[in-house]
């Protein structure tokens, strides 16, 4: 919990006066208020912050003066250009959908749109016919028509035949080619944004700016905005057809019905109304929240929320002070400041966005007030069947052609999606990797690890935890690397995996420098075990043979690596044996909330969710089975690569003693067949036998050499080795 500390607040119950100003909707105020006076670049004054208050939240908005600047219509020669430029993107995104979906269903979906474009113009005729039908009776009844049941079973046959084929049409295609074709090029997507991001390396896969690119373009992204982006080629053309169609049937209505002004006035309405959307799609902007009361009540709220806290929270016996300080802060808060800022944010209106409403709200009725007017002077009006099928008609088409208007206006942008996916597709390591496989010399025992005036610092970070690092271990030596906490040991060794490169230094592998190997290579002849080690969400079988994925059927081995490692017996006393679930929560969908709590589907609940609960020790134990596999893998295959480092960090933090001292010894067997490197805060018979100890503090090595020289040394080795030593005196 050292990242959720619970900080009490003071005088709660009074905000104070800066507080209170984040409640307010202030207007936008710049963060730079006056350009530049640099003239070296013209670019560099040309964006600036503005910041706005949306209740509790800050709003960060980047501006281009040259945008506010420019003239009407400005914009659509930059998407022009924009579409130019990506027009590659779009032109490989549409040859992937085709190969992907098939040539013949893509083929097959766009004929079908098209032909299903009608539907509502063809709906919308018999619709006029079913209504003529009934104006007919009703004027028979005055004498001025003569209708009857051939009559009607001819209209009502045509409509319910038409309704039928309409509904089994839609069906089909849904069923058959269009649901087929989208998960076929969401599954393409989802794979290769996958494979994407398995890839990334560490300093990149970190990086808040490619997690923020690949939290935008993530498989969720695809099924939403990726399968519009191939719809939306085939929604405007079929949208546009649809409305054409529908308002040749209108005419034909209007023109024999008369009643043209009716239609003009049904439209205008929602015409009107479009114009009180804005977009805000085209502004770059970032929300964070700044109230220190609502950055309480969330604090609050998540440690009640998260279960990872609940046994922190009753030992420490803080239930009572949680509640105490969620209903402070809330009652401190105003109802209106809880708000999200996206609430805020799009609550905010222009004077047209405020007016159009009211505006429009008169209009939806005038229609029918104007109809009523001209029935009481005209004594003769447009016949209510027909009024009621135009207004409808009407009121659809210009909808239909809002939707279309957005349709179009997300097309005119889709192609910076389009480029971003692709650019996310191929996102580049920002470590290079080498070139050269590893190793060169099949016979050499170990790994030779020079480190030369070495400094690190990790990715967008500004002080050094490394710092002029120099030393040598020798193929087949036994290391040990001591030190306080946080003082660099695991960066250390996260440096010889080359999870990072150095800031400043080299690191040379077998006097090869480290970035001239390529890094899987390098990092398949090395077996690490870290002290933050996780554990798969597998079996537990499958938890050890990840160390050798290209022995991970082989049970024999796994078998073996588990006894090894002393997790044999706890492991053959889970239900499942080595086939137990580490993690077996894999619902879908439920509904609960009437479910008896000792009923069968509750105990089937249970038998289905049931994972496996370990000690640290028994995780610890099969996280180092996990590296015994590399180790194993040699005496067993000789075609398999050589296991050159065995590296552990903390390997026993959570055994006692008997299983380190046990540990230990088997792994020092090795020495003189590998290196071996060992992270520890335990003196004792690990480091009499080591052939090198360094001593690391803030960053640095102080002390290196063996147990004997340092003790004799009387440095902070030997202090720290005697504070150990006087516990068992």
């Amino acid at each position: 919990m050292s990242e959720d500390v619970v900080h009490p607040v003071e005088e709660l119950d009074a905000p104070t006066e800066t507080e209170s100003t984040l409640f307010s909707d202030s207007e936008s105020t710049p963060l730079v208020a006056a350009p530049s006076d640099e003239k070296d670049d013209p670019k560099a004054d040309d964006v600036y912050l503005r910041t706005s208050m949306l209740g509790c939240y800050e709003m960060i908005e980047e501006v281009s003066r040259s945008k506010e600047k420019a003239l009407p219509g400005a914009s659509i020669f930059e998407h022009v250009e924009g579409f130019r430029q990506d027009l590659p993107y779009v032109m490989r995104f549409l040859k992937d959908c085709a190969e992907q979906g098939g040539t013949l269903l893509l083929v097959a979906w766009l004929v079908f749109r098209m032909l299903l474009a009608a539907s509502p113009a063809i709906s919308l005729y018999f619709s006029a016919q079913l209504m003529n039908f009934i104006q007919a009776l009703i004027r028979q009844e005055q004498g001025a028509t003569n209708v009857g049941y051939p009559e009607f079973y001819h209209v009502a046959g045509s409509v319910l035949l038409w309704r039928l084929v309409n509904v089994q049409a839609e069906s089909f295609f849904d069923r058959n080619i269009e649901r087929p074709l989208q998960h076929r090029i969401n599954s393409f997507f989802e794979e290769k944004l996958f494979q994407a991001k398995a890839r990334l390396d560490l300093p990149t896969s970190s990086n808040p700016i490619v997690e923020a690119r690949f939290g935008d373009i993530a498989p969720d992204w695809v099924k939403n905005q990726g399968w519009r982006m191939l719809s939306v080629f085939a929604v405007v053309p079929s949208s546009i057809l649809s409305i054409i169609a529908q308002v040749s049937v209108l005419y034909g209505l209007i023109q024999s019905e008369g009643g043209g002004w009716f239609a003009l006035f049904a439209a205008v309405g929602p015409i009107l109304d479009s114009f009180s959307w804005s977009s805000h799609d085209s502004k770059v902007f970032y929300v964070h929240l700044i109230n220190p009361l609502l950055k309480r009540m969330k604090e609050m709220k998540a440690y009640v929320d998260q279960s990872h806290f609940r046994r922190q929270i009753i030992a420490d016996g803080l239930q009572s002070f949680i509640s105490k300080e969620y209903h402070r802060a809330r009652a401190a808060l105003t109802l209106r400041s809880m708000g999200s800022a996206r609430e805020i944010y799009y609550d905010r209106k222009t004077l047209v966005e405020t007016v159009v409403p009211f505006v429009t709200a008169l209009l939806d009725e005038a229609p029918t007030v104007l109809f009523a007017f001209q029935s009481l002077h005209n004594g003769k009006a447009l016949p209510l069947a027909s009024l009621t099928l135009i207004s409808s008609t009407v009121s659809s088409i210009t909808w239909q052609l809002r939707e279309t208007g957005d349709e179009f206006q997300s097309m005119t942008g889709f192609h910076k999606n389009v480029r971003a996916l692709y650019e996310v597709m191929e996102w580049e390591n920002e470590m290079k990797d080498g070139e050269l496989s590893y190793p060169k010399d099949e016979k050499s025992e170990g790994m030779k690890i020079e480190f030369r005036s070495v400094s690190f610092k990790y990715p967008r970070e500004d002080n050094d935890v490394l710092s002029d690092l120099s030393f040598v271990i020798q193929p087949g030596q036994l290391c040990v690397i001591v030190g306080e906490n946080g003082c660099g040991k695991t960066s250390t060794v996260n440096l010889i995996g080359r999870m990072y490169d150095v800031t400043k230094g080299n690191i040379l592998i077998d006097n090869v420098p480290i970035q001239d190997w390529r890094g899987d290579d390098l990092r398949r002849t090395q077996a690490v075990l870290y002290q933050n080690f996780h554990h798969y969400r597998t079996t537990l079988g499958e938890n050890i043979g990840y160390g050798d994925i290209d022995q991970l059927q082989n049970h024999e081995r796994i078998r073996a690596c588990a006894e090894a490692a002393g997790a044999l017996s706890f492991i053959e006393k889970q239900p499942s044996g080595f086939d137990s679930e580490v993690y077996s929560q894999y619902s879908e969908w439920s509904e609960l909330s009437n479910i008896k709590a000792d009923g069968p589907l509750q105990k089937r609940i249970d038998e289905l969710e049931r994972s496996v609960h370990l000690s640290g020790g028994q995780w610890q134990r099969l996280a180092i089975a996990r590296t015994f596999m590399r180790v194993m893998r040699d005496e067993k295959d000789k075609n398999a690569p050589n296991t050159r480092l065995l590296c552990y960090d903390e390997p026993s933090s959570a055994l006692d003693p008997k299983a380190e001292y046990e540990l230990f010894e088997k792994l020092r067997t090795e020495r003189g067949k590998r290196t071996l490197i060992f992270i520890t805060h335990r003196f004792g018979h690990l480091t009499k036998h080591a052939d090198v100890i360094l001593y690391m503090k803030e960053g640095r090595i102080i002390e290196q050499g063996t147990h004997a020289e340092l003790v004799a040394l009387g440095g902070s080795y030997a202090n720290l080795y005697n504070v150990q030593a006087q516990a068992f005196q």
